[in-house]
């Protein structure tokens, strides 16, 4: 028989004493382990949005001191991804009148097309299979929601407004089409 010795004994209670603790605080080892990895790519950049290159421009081609019934008048806006990331963009339009919104808006028309080019963009122009219309005297409109924009790419939108035949007298009174633009990265 062996005897143990005071150094045994101590081995034997230490050892007894770390599996107690570890048993009883819910520690444990194994010898195996089970991993994963994954490829992520985070990226960071701008989003920024221009209309005719800048970010608020006035439509000249929609300004016309001599509108009457019937008259039309049809400019382009070349929307542009400036950022470096995609994004979507949202289009909406309103407008300022004076004197009256319910009286001038009520007769103007609006439709809103994409085109391949602002060359495009005539009085003559057929409208675009991609359009979006309304009244000047509704309230504003969102034309062409979530549009994909790639970065540094441009799209270009006909904006043509037509004075209702029927229309009364509007002179001396002005409207101010507003197209805001809004995008965010994809």
């Amino acid at each position: 028989m062996r005897v143990l010795t005071k150094g045994r004994k101590a081995a034997i209670l230490v050892g007894i004493v770390v599996f107690i603790i570890g048993s009883s605080t819910g520690v444990s080892f194994a010898l195996w382990s089970v991993g994963a990895s994954t490829n992520a790519v985070v990226a960071a950049g701008t989003v920024g949005i221009t209309a005719n290159g800048v970010a608020s421009a006035s439509l000249a081609g929609l300004t016309n001191a001599q509108v009457g019934p019937g008259a039309t008048a049809t400019t382009s806006v070349t929307v542009t991804n400036s950022g470096t990331l995609p994004l979507t963009y949202t289009t909406s339009m309103a407008n300022t009148l004076t004197p009256s919104t319910a009286v001038i808006g009520a007769n103007i028309d609006y439709v809103v097309w994409v085109s391949v080019a602002a060359s495009n963009c005539t009085t003559a122009a057929a409208v675009g299979a991609t359009s979006w219309a309304g009244n000047l005297g509704a309230a504003a409109a969102v034309l062409g929601t979530n549009r994909p924009l790639a970065a540094a790419a441009s799209e270009v939108l006909c904006v043509r407004t037509t004075v209702k035949a029927a229309a009364p007298s509007l002179g001396g009174q002005t409207v101010a089409t507003v197209l805001t633009f809004s995008g965010s990265s994809i």
